[in-house]
């Protein structure tokens, strides 16, 4: 993807993205992870047959989606982290995390991460703290509206 990795902001012209490989060398996992990673994405439940990209020699798989947003003058570099566990119905989310820097005027801002879950927390599910009061406060103020 030439714009994207070239940080060029313009999103008129299209791009292709094409796979090849011998046989056996994970292009079907690439594109069975991205309908997973979509699936997770708008809240769809994970079916068990998941599990089966876990590693047999470990319990946990991990996938990372970056991508680039691009509004006006300004591309946003955004990444989305899971970590999957095996369970006994197959496979739960774990943990996710969303952080985000601000490519602007040729500057770039650090990544900042907004939202990291860990369904293990026992006093605080979502992190940092301060994040999770701005979502709340967002949302009440939706609400009222």
């Amino acid at each position: 993807m030439p714009n994207t990795c070239q940080k060029k902001l313009t999103y008129t012209t299209a791009e292709v993205l094409g796979l090849y490989g011998q046989n056996g060398s994970g292009k079907t996992a690439v594109i069975d992870t991205l309908y997973y990673l979509q699936k997770i994405m708008i809240g769809s439940t994970l079916d068990g047959g998941i599990a089966d990209y876990i590693d047999v020699a470990s319990n946990q798989a991990e996938i990372i989606a970056d991508f680039n947003i691009f509004i006006e003058t300004v591309i946003y570099e955004v990444s989305y982290r899971i970590i999957l566990q095996t369970s006994g119905d197959g496979a739960n989310i774990v943990r996710e995390t969303l952080s985000c820097a601000i490519h602007k005027d040729d500057a770039r801002s650090n990544k900042t991460v907004f939202i990291d879950y860990q369904r293990s927390r026992q006093e605080s599910v979502f992190a940092p703290k301060k994040r999770l009061d701005e979502v709340i406060e967002t949302n009440l103020k939706i609400i009222q509206k």
